[in-house]
């Protein structure tokens, strides 16, 4: 058993993102293999499944952990559950309706490679709304602009969907603690 992953990516999906979250999965998976990847040091990616019918399962050949809810629990909860399973130094929280654009998970792991490592990583997401052509790059402003100020951080995070809107946003384990 190798050192932990420097990255854990929890995928939350539930009922009618099945093709969304396959894309998803398949898309982090790729851009996993570029890094080099093989040997999970860098990335592990795990799918919570809440109470999705029919079961999610990850697309061929890909082969990530998948935590099933026989019941709806929600968002947060199913995040908490990816968390606890998570074994990465940063975890990433990411819906299964929000794609990532090329190269997303390389620089990620660049930024967290660098020799000063962040507690809270802002980076961008794609928002899909179902239409290929409406798929657009979101920045959380609103964590970007408040990244100094903890208290008021933590509140939005907190008052939006529990810990969430997260899709732009990578925390290092000692901040997610």
């Amino acid at each position: 058993m190798g050192p932990p992953p420097l990255l854990s990516i929890v995928v939350t999906t539930h009922s009618g993102r099945a093709n969304a979250t396959a894309e998803l999965v398949n898309n982090l998976s790729a851009q996993s293999k570029i890094l080099g990847n093989y040997d999970g040091q860098l990335c592990e990616i795990i799918v919570v499944d809440d109470a999705s019918f029919p079961p999610f399962s990850p697309p061929q050949p890909v082969a990530v952990p998948v935590i099933r809810f026989d019941h709806n629990i929600g968002a947060p909860a199913a995040r908490r559950a990816g968390c606890n399973a998570s074994k990465g130094a940063f975890i990433h929280f990411h819906d299964s309706d929000d794609q990532v654009p090329t190269e997303w998970l390389i620089r990620i792991v660049s930024a967290l490679q660098e020799s000063v490592q962040p507690d809270l990583l802002i980076t961008a997401r794609m928002r899909s709304n179902g239409h290929a052509q409406a798929d657009r790059l979101v920045v959380p402003r609103y964590v970007a602009r408040n990244s100094g100020n903890v208290l008021r951080l933590r509140n939005y995070l907190t008052y939006e969907n529990a810990i969430g809107p997260l899709g732009g946003v990578t925390f290092s384990r000692r901040a997610v603690e």
